[in-house]
Order: structure tokens, then sequence, then C-alpha cells
């Protein structure tokens, strides 16, 4: 049986820091894919109209996928943290002001914006 040296690449990918940073990474996606697909299963609470809710809520992934691409200009990382903070604090609003008026709308629509510009 062959022992692992320095030179298999055990050693580079499975060091302490890439351990936290795949971890942290599978973190940032299970919280933005839970609440980007969770906005979508919600789409009926969001306003008296379903159909409405669901046309606003596709409307705003377009232009959160364009808005994406301001992110060379910005700095991946800076808007990605940005995003997420926001979309934390839009979604913690939305379960605060209660479903159906248009203040939950809003913020269900800010917080979708951005995660789609943190999926993208």
């Amino acid at each position: 049986e062959r022992g692992l040296s320095a030179g298999d690449g055990y050693s580079l990918v499975w060091t302490a820091a890439m351990i936290r940073r795949v971890g942290a990474l599978s973190m940032c996606f299970l919280a933005t894919g839970l609440g980007f697909f969770g906005l979508s299963y919600s789409a009926g609470q969001l306003s008296a109209n379903i159909y409405t809710s669901s046309a606003l809520l596709s409307a705003i992934d377009i232009i959160g996928y364009a808005a994406a691409l301001l992110s060379d200009s910005l700095g991946r990382k800076t808007l990605q943290s940005l995003c997420f903070g926001v979309a934390a604090c839009c979604l913690v609003l939305c379960s605060i002001v209660g479903s159906g008026g248009w203040r939950v709308l809003a913020f269900a629509l800010v917080g979708r914006l951005c995660l789609g510009i943190c999926f993208t």
C-alpha cells in the first residue's frame, strides 16, 4: 500500500483552512437556496393574488441576474456579502410584518433580488 506524500495533493486539499472554507460555502449555498425557493413556495401568502406574486418574483429574478453583472465593478465578495446581509434583514422583516400586505411583498421582492444576485 502506498502512503500519502506531499506530492499527492491530499495535504493541499484537506487542510483546516480549506475545510473551513468548504463548510462556509456549503452553509451559504444552503441558506441561499432555502431563502430563494422558500419565497417561491410562499408566493400565495405574499399577496392576495398568487399570480401577481409569482409574476413579480419572476420579474425580480431577471433583474437580479442582470444586476449580478455589476459584481465585477463592485467586487464579488463585497457585493455578495452586502446582498446576503440585505436579504437576511428583508426575510426577517417578512416574518415580522405578517402575510398579505404590500410591505411583506416589498420586503420579499428586495430579499429575492439580493438572493438572486448571490446565486449568480
